[in-house]
Parts: C-alpha cells; structure tokens; sequence
C-alpha cells in the first residue's frame, strides 16, 4: 500500500523551500503591530523578512504603517505531479488539520505575535510578482486592519507587549524553529498562534473574546500534545472524586454511567487542558507586586484549581453567553511591590473579599487571575510545548498521559 503523503500548512511548506525551476511567482505583505523591527533582510526557504524602517524621532513606530516586509515566493518544480499523487496530496490535506483560515503571511504574523508577546498582524497583499513578466506589480487586493491604538495607549492597555524590539535575526530563529517541526505538530501551532495574535490584536475592544482565544489556543495543542486518553472511569475519579464516591456506593454500575455520559468527556477536555498547563508551566512574571497581591506560581496544586476554574469560565461564556467577570477583563489593580518602592499591576483580578462591578458579584477564587497573567501563562505554556517537540524526521515520543 502506498503511504499517504505527509503535508503541513502553507507557511510551513514554504520556509522548507521547494522546487528548483526559474519560474518564478511572488507575493509581497506589509505586517502591522507595534514591535520595532531591527536587522538586517533574512530569508529562510522561499520567505524573505525586513524590516520597514517605521521609527518615529522618539524611537517608537508610527500607528497605521508597516512594521515589515515578508515576501514569498513560488518556484515551480519542473516535474509535474500525476493526478494520483495531486489526489492523495489533497486527500491528505484534508485529514492533516493544516487549514487555518489564513495565508503564508497570516502564519508569519501570528508567531510572531506568539513569541514575542506583541502584536502582530498582516496586511493582505500589496504587490504580486507574476510569472509572465517577472515583474512586481502592485495588487488591489491590499487591505490594512483595523488601526492599533496609539503606542501610549498600547502601554497603558490591558495587554502591554511583551517584547517593544525584535530582530530580524530572532525572527528568522523563530521560522526556523517552526519549519524544523513535524508536520502535524507545525499545523497544531500554527491554529493556536493564529488564535492567540488575534485574541492580542483585538484585547482593547473586546477582552472577553481574547479570553475564549486564549483557553481555546491552549485546547489545540494540549489536544496534539496527549494522543492517548485515560479510561472515563478515571477521569471521573480524579477530576470529580465526590461525585464519583457517591455514585459508587449507590451502584458501581451507575458510576460507570455517568462517566460514559457527556459530563466525562468535558471532564475528559479540562483534565487535559489542566495537564497541559502543568508539564508546560509558565515561570512566575518578572515584575511581581507584594506576595498577597500574586498568584501561587510555585503551589501545582492551587495553580490547577486556578486552570480548572479558568477553564469552567470559558465554557459558560462559549456554551451559555456568561461574560468572564468584569475584574478579569481589566489590567489589574495597581500594588505595591515587596519593598513598596513603585506601583505595578496585581496578578490577582480580586484583591480584597469581594468585588461588585457591571451587575455580577464575586469572590475572590471566583474570578481569581487578570487577563495580563493569563496571557503570560498562555504565551509561555504553548511556547515551553513548542521548544520541546522533536524536530521533523526524527521519531516524537509519546506524551504524557
């Protein structure tokens, strides 16, 4: 039997390269955000990156201009595939999981915006290489999104970049590192990266949405990253022991039941999601307030009631239109550091015994982690997953269960 091709997404196809002919095509992307783009032109495989010199006279970049360039291009191999092999590539594609949503510059943007914590996001098309003339044109099919708010604004906002300079050298360390992965793996990734940049280009408009963004970024690759299951019995025993004792001492049988039943398979997706975050997990912020204003990063135990909890959120805000409550979608209170010599955002979403806001009241534990930590912990868990994945060609191991 012939062995089914193994393909991965665009962008990944395109930093290994490809073909061998003169015929060439050509696309070129203006990239938007608010990182300073420093170095020299990089290429790796059939993308070239540079930078687009917006630098105002403060340093900072000019709102609504390009960051950078990114231009792909398309060699043609001469060999022309036969229908057979043209079939069972697209049959392929159909069962790898490499559809996005998004182009060759979608993916650019989007680990960009991963790694660097900053945003990050394509501007269409602006000029087209054609193989008929070999020359550049410009395309009418440009458009710019939406536009970023003012750079002081961005500082000030709920989700301040991560990183203000980035490297053409870093970047082309980070397409490297995606186009050395497994094809499968890259195209888990790359549908969680392209989730999260927008979760981050759209924060200060709608929080809430960057939230759902962020967990569901997490679910994709936790989903690729733990292959085998435990059984549901298990799963109902760890994830809900009281539910699973009372059951048991009714009948063994109807503890089987409800583990069968759909409750299980959401236990089962949270348990995973949980897992995920603790063999991945983030290290605590540099900039930390005083210990009674942090979250409990070196304590596994409350961190995995934290992601539970975060994770039981998220599905009454996707299954039963329940916002995230108001504390979580702010920057953060701002708190002392230990020495009380400055001011900077709490980690905890509640700081005193309650809160009351927009309607909803709430405890501490019930809204118990600003949208800036998690975020923090999102960026880092999927990053920390990324850097251990076995390279393409060699054999992965098998995750943890």
């Amino acid at each position: 039997m012939t062995q089914s091709p193994r393909v991965g997404p665009q962008g990944w196809a395109s930093l290994n390269g490809g073909g061998t002919s003169n015929v060439v095509t050509g696309t070129q992307h203006p990239l938007y955000g608010t990182a300073q783009i420093t170095g020299d032109r990089i290429t790796v495989g059939n993308v070239t990156v540079e930078g687009a010199f917006n630098l105002n006279t403060e340093g900072g970049t000019i709102p609504g201009q390009p960051i950078l360039y990114v231009t792909i291009t398309a060699r043609y191999t001469e060999d022309q595939p036969t229908e057979a092999e043209r079939t069972a590539v697209e049959h392929a594609m159909s069962k790898s999981g490499v559809y996005h949503g998004g182009g060759v510059d979608d993916e650019i943007a989007a680990l960009i915006s991963l790694r660097f914590g900053t945003p990050c996001r394509s501007g269409g098309t602006n000029r087209l290489r054609l193989a008929s003339t070999h020359e550049w044109q410009h395309s009418e099919i440009t458009y710019r999104p939406q536009n970023l708010p003012q750079p002081d604004l961005i500082q000030r906002g709920l989700l301040p970049p991560a990183t203000a300079s980035v490297t053409t050298e870093a970047i082309a360390d980070t397409l490297h590192a995606y186009a050395n992965l497994q094809p499968e793996d890259a195209a888990a990734l790359i549908r969680a990266a392209r989730t999260y940049a927008l979760g981050r280009w759209i924060v200060n408009d709608d929080p809430n949405e960057t939230w759902l963004r962020d967990v569901s970024a997490i679910e994709t690759v936790a989903h690729r990253w733990q292959h085998h299951d435990l059984p549901a019995i298990d799963i109902l025993r760890m994830e809900e022991p009281d539910l699973a004792d009372a059951l048991h001492q009714i009948d063994p049988a109807a503890e089987q039941h409800v583990a069968d039943e759909p409750l299980a398979r959401g236990l089962r997706a949270r348990r995973r999601f949980t897992q995920f975050l603790q063999q991945h997990r983030a290290p605590p912020p540099a900039d930390r307030p005083a210990p009674h204003f942090q979250i409990p990063f070196g304590d596994p135990d409350q961190m995995e009631r934290l992601y539970k909890k975060v994770y039981d959120l998220r599905s009454a805000a996707l299954h039963n239109a329940t916002p995230f409550p108001t504390f979580m979608l702010s920057a953060g209170l701002p708190t002392p550091t230990e020495d009380a010599s400055r001011a900077v955002p709490s980690e905890r979403a509640i700081i005193g015994i309650s809160g009351t806001a927009s309607g909803g009241h709430w405890k501490p534990g019930d809204a118990p982690i600003t949208l800036a930590i998690w975020d923090h912990i999102t960026r880092h868990a999927i990053n920390n997953w990324w850097d251990h994945l076995t390279p393409a060609g060699n054999p992965a191991d098998d995750p943890a269960d």
